[in-house]
């Protein structure tokens, strides 16, 4: 650890850096010793205070003097190895939604679901949040990819790997109540994942036009008017169409679509969205494409079109 204060005596005041050790329990509880330039030694107790682990507020004492700092860490926290599958945003996975999780060691091989209902383990790894299994779509040694059990409650969220009789660290993660969007991508490009109007897919070559009415798949779409039961791990109903209950909009290129007849959740998937939405009056070429859902904007992503 190491920082810096002021140090004020009568009128003047002087800086000091100061350097030490620090320690952090599970429970987000740190102590710490750190040393001055003049060899006084500090003991600090700090809490975290922001969701993500980074800002933290502390008590400083010696045995003369005692006073209150706040700071930011600059180690990683482990929150954020756990994002939303298409954005790679963190704190962006409501209940339903597909998340990702990075790490190292996290299993033995790879393998992915090849059915719905979606497992909740794979080789003989699982996931839980907050003791509940999440069914998964993928797994390997450094990522796993698994939907947000619908049940588990806004705020945060205790996730485990487990594989074989071996259990990683326990990771805290922030849990949204409500619609945090994120329009899945192809990769390497950050070309949206749209279907065109003639149902091809959305590409430099195979462009949309002004005035044609495609379909972006996202998640995070958060809650929604189901047309049938929801289950943590199956298919989205198909008897009808599921939508979210908050506001959805549109812009591409920033001018707003005229016309979004559509977001919800995407029959027979699990954890998809999709977005049906008209191309508005855009100049032809690659134009950033961004989804806003009850005030909360997507990560722009693009999409092609032609004139």
């Amino acid at each position: 650890m190491s920082g810096s204060w002021s140090v004020a005596t009568n009128t003047s005041a002087a800086s000091d850096t100061v350097t030490g050790q620090y320690s952090v329990t599970p429970a987000c509880i740190g102590t710490a010793t750190v040393n001055d330039p003049s060899g006084s030694s500090w003991t600090l107790h700090f809490t975290v205070t922001a969701a993500t682990g980074a800002d933290f507020g502390a008590d400083i004492a010696n045995l003369t003097t005692e006073f209150n700092a706040s700071g930011h860490s600059t180690f990683t926290y482990p929150g954020l190895s756990v994002v939303s599958a298409a954005s790679g945003v963190a704190g962006a996975v409501p209940p339903g939604s597909i998340f990702a999780l990075y790490g190292e060691s996290l299993t033995t091989g790879s393998a992915q679901a090849t059915k719905i209902p979606l497992p909740t383990a794979l080789l003989t790894t699982s996931v839980t949040v907050n003791g509940e299994a999440a069914p998964l779509f993928y797994v390997s040694d450094v990522q796993i990819n698994a939907q947000m059990p619908l049940d588990i409650q806004p705020g945060v969220a205790s996730v485990v790997v487990t594989t074989g009789s071996t259990t990683t660290n326990t990771v805290a993660v922030t849990v949204p109540a409500t619609a945090v969007p994120g329009i899945f991508v192809q990769y390497p490009t950050n070309q949206a994942v749209v279907q065109n109007q003639d149902l091809s897919e959305n590409t430099p070559a195979a462009p949309a036009h002004v005035g044609d009415t495609v379909v972006a798949y996202f998640t995070g779409g958060g809650p929604v008017n189901a047309s049938g039961p929801l289950v943590t791990g199956g298919a989205s109903p198909s008897n009808g169409p599921s939508p979210v209950v908050e506001s959805a909009a549109v812009t591409v290129g920033g001018q707003a679509s005229p016309s979004v007849p559509y977001a919800g959740l995407t029959a027979t998937l699990v954890g998809v969205y999709q977005v049906n939405f008209v191309i508005p009056q855009v100049a032809a070429g690659t134009r950033n494409l961004v989804l806003t859902i009850n005030g909360t904007a997507s990560a722009a992503t693009t999409i092609s079109i032609a004139n």
